[in-house]
């Protein structure tokens, strides 16, 4: 599903006029001399793809605590931009392309940083039989992100490391908020409720009651 996603949302930019100005959150550009500049994009697009992949399957699943995932997501990819103009650290310069945004952390390392320690988490908390091929996998795929980073110059290596440092933590410090705090209060059960009644009046609005997970 991570590659059939990264393929569909690979954006092929022509360039008409001076004017045009690309999408930049979806916009990747490789050298064509390399080999390996399509396997470094569609890596690079796999944070997108699961932007689409995670909401849907909290949708399938009517799963809460894959709501409270991707809202830790989101959650992070704001913190990071914040950063970004905070920090003012300049992307490396890429065959004379000028960029008007920073790289300091980079999104899609604390993305999938994150992503990979919530993956960790509850695939051995619920002691599935394959978590850990599952999990071997998930960290080559974080691991091939990180790198497309490297690859494609959108980046330096402080900035994803500093990426990967900020989503790690920032993924124990959410886990440990919704775990051991959210869990034993009374919120926890209200926002529960408020997501369930959510998700059944906009996508299942003929089944009552509504399984909760």
């Amino acid at each position: 599903w991570i590659l059939f996603e990264s393929a569909f949302l690979v954006v092929f930019v022509v360039w008409m006029e001076h004017d045009y100005k690309p999408f930049g959150l979806t916009y990747v550009v490789y050298d064509k001399a390399d080999k390996l500049g399509p396997v470094w994009g569609s890596l690079s697009l796999v944070p997108i793809a699961l932007c689409v992949i995670i909401p849907v399957g909290t949708i399938l699943t009517k799963n809460f605590r894959s709501a409270l995932i991707w809202a830790c997501l989101v959650t992070n990819e704001i913190l990071c931009r914040v950063l970004k103009k905070w920090i003012h650290s300049p992307r490396p310069l890429k065959g004379g392309e000028e960029r008007d945004d920073y790289g300091m952390p980079s999104s899609h390392s604390a993305y999938m940083a994150a992503a990979t320690l919530f993956s960790a988490y509850y695939l051995l908390k619920s002691k599935h039989p394959r978590r850990v091929p599952f999990l071997v996998v998930v960290a080559l795929v974080s691991f091939g992100v990180v790198l497309s980073r490297l690859k494609l110059q959108y980046h330096t290596t402080e900035q994803v490391v500093g990426g990967c440092v900020f989503g790690a933590t920032m993924a124990v410090v959410e886990t440990w908020l919704v775990e051991k705090l959210l869990v034993t209060t009374f919120g926890y059960l209200v926002l529960q409720r408020l997501f369930h009644t959510v998700l059944q009046a906009l996508f299942y609005p003929g089944e009552h009651p509504l399984a909760r997970k």
